[in-house]
């Protein structure tokens, strides 16, 4: 019973809340009553998806999202694995009048990095970004809320990777770009693999206002990777002529480290005979791709043979960079 009045006493007070007259209030313009209020809701909403609490949320969706979600339980089923057991941090909040955004239908961000894109410009709309800290990287959550009945509903959830070891897609972007000025190729390259990853958080909702330049530069970076190095690529200057495969970012403890593909025609079970062909191609790796000794301590290395290739098996390598 006391369970039901604490979240009685949420809704009458986010119901309670009269706007003024500014069409769209940002972070400190809202009252802070109602931001209260909203940060608790979304707690009780992020608890309830993590312990799959069905008749709870669909009590709170909007009717709208009821339907667009299709099989509400299906959905649920999905947001109990996205959401981290961590405490969120807020980001911005938004409170938008109805028919605030039909002669402007988007909200400019107050960091002017990004600005959002609802899909709605007539009803009354709240937006609340939050922030989920993790160890190596922080997921971004957009609650969209909608007036329903005098009460605040779940319209909208959006969630994705917002940053890897604090950097966001705004930092691979600019070291991107730096990459590719000092002729390091495939560095630019690993750089825009990461920026893709990162570039929209919230979905087709957030968008970054150098998207468009971030997506320009992605192009001529993918079209100069493709007209310079070809792959598969057989090394020749190897005795055992190992077969360059794929190179691609791949995540450690540490950061971001560049991982090599390769096939050999030695038995995977050689160890001896795979560590002495790695250390050759170890050895050939900065002539064939320029700058990438640089871009971290160390390369990974993943060996395949064409019997292990077909059943999935493989051996990797780390292999140190010289300072």
């Amino acid at each position: 019973m006391r369970r039901i009045y604490f979240f009685l006493s949420i809704f009458l007070l986010l119901g309670a809340c009269r706007p003024d007259r500014t069409p769209v209030l940002i972070n400190e313009q809202i009252p802070q009553g109602l931001r209260d209020a909203v940060k608790q809701l979304n707690t009780s909403m992020f608890q309830a998806m993590r312990t799959n609490q069905l008749e709870f949320l669909e009590q709170r969706f909007s009717t709208s999202f009821r339907k667009r979600l299709m099989s509400i339980e299906a959905a649920i089923n999905n947001f109990q694995g996205l959401i981290p057991d961590v405490a969120f941090e807020p980001l911005d909040d938004y409170w938008v009048q109805p028919n605030a955004l039909i002669q402007q239908p988007y909200l400019a961000g107050p960091s002017h990095t990004y600005f959002l894109q609802p899909d709605n410009q007539t009803l009354e709309q709240y937006f609340s970004l939050v922030v989920f800290q993790q160890k190596s990287s922080s997921l971004l959550a957009i609650c969209t809320y909608v007036k329903e009945g005098g009460t605040w509903k779940m319209d909208n959830f959006q969630m994705g990777y917002k940053d890897y070891f604090g950097r966001d897609a705004l930092h691979y972007f600019e070291q991107s770009k730096t990459e590719l000025q000092a002729d390091h190729l495939l560095n630019a390259y690993l750089d825009m693999l990461l920026v893709r990853d990162l570039r929209q958080p919230g979905g087709k909702l957030f968008q970054y206002r150098l998207d468009a330049e971030m997506s320009q530069f992605e192009q001529r970076v993918l079209d100069q990777i493709k007209s310079s190095y070809q792959l598969p690529l057989e090394l020749e200057q190897i005795a055992s002529k190992p077969e360059l495969l794929s190179v691609g970012p791949q995540f450690s403890p540490n950061g971001h480290l560049p991982q090599i593909s390769y096939q050999t025609n030695l038995s995977i079970q050689d160890e001896s005979g795979l560590a002495q062909e790695c250390d050759q191609i170890h050895a050939l790796i900065e002539d064939l791709y320029p700058g990438i000794k640089t871009y971290s301590a160390t390369i990974m290395y993943q060996v395949v043979n064409k019997e292990s290739k077909s059943k999935g098996g493989s051996k990797s390598f780390v292999k140190k960079n010289q300072p």
